[in-house]
C-alpha cells in the first residue's frame, strides 16, 4: 500500500501546472514543460519594464501557496456542494465517496462532508457562490524531523498553528455574496479543532529585476523570428488536420524544434530570474511554518514560485 504522501507526490506529480492553471516562472521538475511559456513571458517581461523593474506590492499581489488537498466548497440550485480536485459536485458524503479513489483521501472527504457543512453552510445561507480553500487534514499529516511540525506533502507546518481536526486556507471566494464578509467570518470560525487562515502577503520588499529584464529582452529577441516561423507551421499543420490532409512527420519535427529551441533559449533566464525572486521572497514568514511556494499577480499576470526546499522534497525519489 502506498502512503499518504506518495499518494499525493503522484498525483500532483501527474496533474501538475493542469490542475491548478498556474504557471511557473520557472519549474525544476520538467522546466520545457511546466515553464512560462514564450508569450506569457514576454508580457511578464514588459510588465516589469512597464513597472520600474521591479515586483512590488505597488503594481503587484502575492499569495502563500499552502502545501495540502485542493477543495471547493459552495451552494448552487442543487444546494450545499464540496469538490475535490479528483472529483465533481459532491452534494452527499457517499456521492463524494465515489469520486476520491485514494483510501486516506476518501476517508478525510467522507468524515469530514458534515463538519465542514456544519460550519459554512450557516456561514453562506441561501446565496449562490464558490469558496476555494487549501485543506490540511490533520490525521493525514506525518512526523518528518520536527516533533512540533507536521508534514502532509513536502512541507512542514507547525503543530500549534494547525486545528487538530483541519486547516483551511482561503484562496478564492465569489459569487452573489459579500466575499469580505464571508472571509472575516470563516476566519472568525477557527477554534482548537479547525483553523481558517488568510494566505495574501500584504507587505514584502521590493524586488529589482532590472538587470534579468535586461537579458530576457535580448534573448526574446533573437528568439522571435523563430518563435513567429513556429507559429506559421503549426497554424498550416492545425489547417491540414482540419481539411484532412496529410501531415508528413517531417513536419511535425520541424514545428517540435522550432518550439523547443525557443524554451531552451528561454529556459536560463527564467531560472535566474525565479531564484532572484524566490531568494528575496523566502524572507517573508509563512502563515503555518515552512512555505511550499508563493503565487504572484503581476498585472493580469499570475504566476507560481516554489520554494528549492518544496521541490527538492515533492520530486525526491
Amino acid at each position: 500500500m502506498i502512503t499518504f504522501k506518495q499518494y499525493f507526490k503522484q498525483v500532483l506529480l501527474e496533474a501538475e501546472g493542469d490542475r491548478v492553471g498556474i504557471p511557473h516562472i520557472w519549474s525544476a521538475n520538467k522546466p520545457e514543460l511546466y515553464s512560462m511559456n514564450y508569450e506569457t513571458f514576454v508580457k511578464f517581461i514588459d510588465f516589469l519594464k512597464q513597472n520600474n523593474d521591479e515586483i512590488s506590492p505597488a503594481s503587484s499581489s502575492l499569495s502563500e501557496k499552502l502545501d495540502g488537498m485542493s477543495l471547493t466548497v459552495g451552494k448552487d440550485e442543487n444546494g450545499f456542494f464540496i469538490r475535490s480536485s479528483y472529483s465533481g459536485k459532491a452534494y452527499t458524503a457517499e456521492q463524494l465517496a465515489q469520486g476520491v479513489k485514494f483510501p486516506p483521501a476518501r476517508e478525510a472527504f467522507v468524515k469530514s462532508f458534515d463538519p465542514i457543512k456544519n460550519i459554512i453552510e450557516p456561514i453562506i445561507g441561501d446565496k449562490q457562490c464558490l469558496i476555494q480553500l487549501e485543506w490540511m487534514y490533520t490525521p493525514n499529516g506525518f512526523v518528518k524531523d520536527d516533533p512540533h511540525s507536521l508534514t502532509f506533502v513536502a512541507t512542514s507546518y507547525r503543530k500549534s498553528k494547525l486545528g487538530n481536526w483541519s486547516t483551511f486556507g482561503i484562496i478564492r471566494i465569489e459569487g452573489d455574496i459579500d466575499a469580505s464578509k464571508v472571509k472575516s467570518e470563516l476566519l472568525a470560525a477557527s477554534n482548537e479543532d479547525v483553523k481558517f487562515v488568510g494566505i495574501n502577503i500584504d507587505t514584502f520588499e521590493p524586488i529589482s529585476l532590472k538587470q534579468e529584464r535586461s537579458k530576457a529582452e535580448a534573448i526574446i529577441k533573437s528568439v522571435a523570428k523563430d518563435y513567429e516561423q513556429y507559429k506559421q507551421e503549426a497554424s498550416a499543420i492545425a489547417n491540414k488536420r482540419a481539411n484532412k490532409e496529410k501531415i508528413t512527420r517531417a513536419e511535425t519535427q520541424h514545428r517540435d524544434a522550432l518550439l523547443s529551441s525557443v524554451r531552451q533559449a528561454l529556459l536560463p533566464i527564467q531560472e535566474e530570474i525565479y531564484r532572484k525572486v524566490v531568494m528575496d521572497l523566502q524572507r517573508v514568514e509563512g502563515v503555518l511554518g515552512d512555505v511550499e511556494g508563493y503565487v504572484v499577480k503581476a498585472g493580469d499576470l499570475m504566476f507560481k514560485v516554489n520554494t528549492p526546499k518544496y521541490m527538492e522534497g515533492k520530486h525526491k525519489k
